[in-house]
């Protein structure tokens, strides 16, 4: 729902970049739901390389790099960044990934809990970085742990608090508010 395959299928030269790639979940999906162009995904964990290279099998390629997301520097050439990012360093991913992005028509979107929306420090960052879009999660999703399995055993970090994805567009958007809607999975 929030992004549209259709559409992004039929432009020639589309760029997305996963730059906390994991297991390649997000991948997965773009991929089941039918995106077939090039994704490049960075995973800092090079015991995650093998099952990022296994999402070519859904279609399309996508290029795999081991490394730190903050040593990327090709600036401009991204239309979409889709980040599940360690939740202590959302604001410079971000911000890092403004830079990555093409000058017009082109997002972010940023998995986030509720509560990051919260607080002076973080209403600053989001006076500057403001989301066009918040989409909450109607459902807690359930996360993977290091070695790929699911959290289920942890029931405090999937119960406490809810879950949004941010979009952030580029150019930056000049309104005094953001869309809030509700995304149902």
């Amino acid at each position: 729902n929030i992004i549209n395959i259709n559409k992004i299928n039929k432009i020639n030269d589309y760029h997305i970049l996963d730059p906390c790639a994991g297991h390649g979940h997000i991948i997965k999906c773009l991929r089941k739901r039918g995106y077939k162009g090039n994704i490049k995904a960075i995973e800092i964990n090079k015991d995650y390389e093998d099952k990022l290279k296994e999402t070519n099998i859904y279609g399309g390629e996508t290029r795999v790099f081991i490394g730190n997301f903050f040593d990327h520097i090709n600036v401009g050439i991204y239309d979409l960044i889709i980040i599940n990012p360690p939740f202590s360093q959302i604001e410079e991913f971000i911000e890092h990934s403004y830079t990555l992005l093409k000058s017009n028509n082109s997002k972010i979107i940023c998995l986030m809990r509720l509560s990051h929306l919260c607080g002076i420090k973080r209403g600053r960052f989001f006076e500057t970085y403001r989301p066009s879009t918040v989409y909450v999660l109607e459902n807690r999703p359930e996360f993977i742990n290091l070695v790929g399995e699911y959290k289920n055993e942890n029931k405090n970090m999937n119960s406490i608090g809810g879950y949004c994805f941010c979009e952030f567009e580029k150019p930056m958007i000049k309104i005094n508010q953001s869309k809030i809607k509700w995304l149902r999975f």
